[in-house]
């Protein structure tokens, strides 16, 4: 029997029974609700964009979705590397879904909140969440897939501090996921993405936002092997209550050289952690040629992470998706690696080499690899206590590279480029991958994403989802 195609008056009765928006290509606003943040995809036009208010409007989705055999695509933020925020049929999208409550030691917050409010507005009660650095991103892709940040080490990923899922499943039904309530969900849901369901909120424990210290140190591009060597040693020794990362970085006007620099973010006085970089410093012969060192809320830190310590919260926005947002939309494609031991030389200078090749190269835009250091509460939990297998390893790698002006064109010069600098340190890896940082040339990626936790991810998604309603390139597959 032929599945029947949903006609003009099919759609008008989805609207009706829907409390959000719903719309097709044409209509009003549609150009703004399917774009991802990431250009490349403009061309990508979903049969309709259904902008959903509550777990209701999710189920109303999902059934017509089944009835017309309409594949189901999920967003949030809308960042996913690959474009899988996006597709060809019908995008349920939770930004709508943003409420932010606050009670007693918790906050539940809706998928689709921007981390930048949630930031702001937990911060007026005086809390966080451990979480990352891109403001615009939601906060359900972010939580599903891990969560790491400048604050991972003392306070765990955002995935570890989620006790509770409101989730739409496949069949329409709207359940709650926690320890004592579809365990094996929830263990999935804390690291292994978004195939299972539509997850609609999260309640995540919280933690005091006190004050944070930050620095921020460049050195000439010449000292770059000495200071990535350095800082290898320097990061992994140092207390869980210190984070900090080192960037090589190739920029986009050719008449710069390339940067090193590092940043870090203590959870304590700036008077510890200068104490702690000056270890750092006698360590790398050359002297930084910019050093800052500073005090500030912990709002304030997240908005300096966030490339927005000049903007307000309203302006740290995607420009055309929010009133009053300024950011620009960019293309860029990435990689990652994660390593447990310290790369030795020979991988340090290749690295540098092939960050200086891109930065020559008058064809290709900004790109390189930072590394940031984990441990600490990350490795609190054991590799199979949630689905987020990558526990133990020092640091991790996030390859980018971009380009302006949208589209494809520069697509393949810029792959070629980013697999240069990532051959040149991926053998002293892992061979895992962060799926958040989600890679299209990875061979087998969840091998790669969930490591020895893909076998049971795969007994989770067989039982909620066995006919892959909530398909994802990359995603967990049923058995």
């Amino acid at each position: 029997m032929r599945t029947p195609t949903a006609a003009g008056r099919d759609w008008a009765a989805l609207a009706r029974r829907l409390h959000g928006e719903l719309r097709r290509a044409g209509d009003p606003g549609y150009v703004d609700v399917h774009r991802l943040f990431d250009p490349r995809f403009d061309d990508v036009r979903p049969v309709a964009v259904a902008s959903v208010v509550s777990p209701h409007d999710v189920a109303h989705c999902l059934d017509f979705a089944r009835r017309f055999d309409l594949p189901v695509s999920i967003r949030s933020g809308g960042h996913s590397y690959t474009g899988a925020s996006t597709g060809r049929g019908m995008v349920i999208d939770v930004r709508p879904m943003s409420s932010i409550s606050v009670g007693d030691g918790t906050a539940t917050i809706g998928t689709g909140a921007a981390l930048v409010d949630v930031y702001g507005e937990l911060a007026s009660h005086g809390v966080s969440i451990p979480a990352g650095s891109c403001p615009s991103v939601g906060l359900g892709g972010l939580a599903l897939g891990g969560g790491v940040g400048v604050v991972s080490r003392r306070y765990g990923l955002t995935s570890d501090r989620v006790v509770a899922a409101t989730v739409v499943t496949a069949d329409g039904e709207t359940i709650v996921a926690d320890a004592q309530h579809h365990a094996d969900l929830y263990w999935a849901l804390r690291g292994g993405g978004g195939s299972f369901g539509v997850v609609t909120d999260l309640t995540l424990t919280t933690h005091a936002a006190g004050a944070l210290s930050h620095a921020f140190y460049v050195w000439p591009w010449s000292a770059a092997a000495a200071v990535l060597t350095a800082w290898q040693s320097f990061a992994v020794a140092a207390p869980r209550e210190l984070w900090s990362a080192c960037h090589l970085l190739a920029p986009d006007n050719k008449s710069v050289e390339p940067s090193v620099s590092i940043p870090a973010v203590h959870v304590g006085p700036s008077s510890a952690l200068a104490t702690h970089l000056a270890a750092l410093l006698d360590l790398i012969p050359t002297a930084p040629t910019t050093s800052s060192l500073t005090t500030s809320t912990y709002e304030g830190t997240m908005l300096l992470e966030a490339g927005c310590s000049d903007l307000t919260l309203a302006e740290c926005h995607v420009r055309d998706e929010t009133p009053g947002g300024t950011l620009q939309r960019g293309a860029f494609v990435a990689a990652s690696d994660y390593f447990r031991h310290p790369i030795p030389s020979a991988g340090v200078d290749a690295m540098v080499q092939a960050v200086a090749r891109r930065a020559a190269s008058r064809r290709l835009g900004t790109g390189g690899v930072s590394f940031d250091v984990l441990g600490g509460a990350v490795d609190d939990l054991a590799g199979d206590a949630t689905a987020y297998v990558h526990r133990g390893a020092l640091f991790n790698a996030q390859y980018t590279a971009g380009w302006s002006g949208g589209g494809n064109g520069p697509l393949s010069r810029n792959r070629r480029s980013l697999a240069e600098i990532r051959g040149t340190v991926h053998r002293y890896g892992t061979g895992e991958a962060y799926q958040n940082y989600a890679d299209a040339g990875l061979p087998n990626p969840q091998r790669a994403y969930y490591g020895d936790n893909l076998p049971r991810l795969i007994d989770v998604k067989q039982t909620y989802d066995p006919t892959d309603v909530f398909h994802q390139p990359q995603g967990v597959r049923p058995g």
